[in-house]
């Protein structure tokens, strides 16, 4: 896939396509607080939260909100389980995932929170030297990460 963020020994720093893909996601993280708002005013959080999401989901959208979270709820401790890789939440022991894209296992509750708008963009480089795709068809004969 497309590489989010480039790291060195000292920072991490969002690519131009880590930038594209936060301001896509932003109204998901908006609707996740949205949901978490809705949940506080039933009753107090409180125990350990196991979720299980992508790095990049964490790093940028989750982690920078995770301490006013903990003030308001200070009985609430919150496990991050950080991975790229779709692992099975029953035999890891995540209380909730956070995914993107479509449900791979029907025996799961989903809820959707947001949606992503999906872009297809090419350089102008790659389309002069491969040509523009006319149908999504002509897509099968380009290359893409």
């Amino acid at each position: 896939g497309a590489r989010l963020l480039a790291r060195t020994s000292r920072k991490v720093v969002a690519t131009e396509a880590g930038q594209v893909y936060l301001d896509q996601i932003r109204p998901l993280l908006a609707e996740l607080g949205a949901a978490a708002d809705t949940a506080a005013g039933n009753e107090e959080l409180r125990g350990q939260l196991r979720v299980d999401l992508s790095v990049t989901f964490a790093m940028r959208a989750l982690i920078p909100r995770l301490p006013s979270l903990l003030a308001e709820h200070p009985n609430l401790s919150i496990e991050l389980m950080m991975d790229d890789r779709r692992r099975s939440l029953v035999e890891e022991g995540a209380d909730v995932a956070i995914r993107l894209g479509l449900l791979h296992n029907s025996s799961l509750i989903a809820r959707k929170v947001g949606q992503t708008p999906r872009l297809l963009v090419a350089a102008p480089q790659y389309i002069a030297q491969h040509g523009q795709p006319s149908s999504p068809a002509d897509l099968a004969n380009h290359q893409m990460i």
